[in-house]
């Protein structure tokens, strides 16, 4: 099982991350995860090449990059959980999703604000792509209850 895990360092990132090593145990095998956090480009300006090089630029992406994936990386290491690093360039959302593709990821863990992520059957913690479950006979519930009232 492979996951993908976008990360920037806030805290509602770290909980996706402790979603998942809560919940490793779930699965026949431990996960695999595609760790990754997106920086957008630097805006190219007129004669910015004269002052700064491109291998500036990319050592700040990489050093942002690793800044960002650091707490992600020792709660994965902590829990045992295999993972790959990868430090984005571009816009955000496609660059998450052409890394899953690419990677192969089967899921994607995240947390949105205001969300806790907790292991209950209530929980609000979600697991995208594939693994969205439809509640099979919920509307014919709901339209039953619509009919008799």
């Amino acid at each position: 099982m492979k996951i993908l895990i976008a990360v920037d360092g806030s805290k509602f990132s770290l909980d996706a991350v402790d979603c998942v090593v809560d919940h490793a145990d779930w699965y026949r095998e431990k996960p695999e995860v595609e760790l990754v956090t997106v920086h957008l480009p630097v805006p190219k300006l007129p004669r910015m090449g004269m002052a700064v090089g491109k291998a500036q630029i990319e050592r700040y992406y990489e050093e942002e990059g690793q800044q960002n994936l650091a707490a992600a990386k020792r709660k994965l290491d902590a829990a045992g959980i295999r993972y790959q690093a990868r430090v984005l360039v571009g816009d955000i959302a496609e660059s998450i999703v052409r890394q899953a593709k690419s990677a192969r990821c089967e899921r994607r863990a995240r947390c949105a604000p205001r969300q806790k992520c907790s292991p209950t059957p209530k929980a609000r913690w979600r697991f995208g792509w594939r693994s969205m479950r439809k509640r099979s006979g919920s509307l014919k519930t709901d339209s039953s209850r619509l009919a008799e009232g």
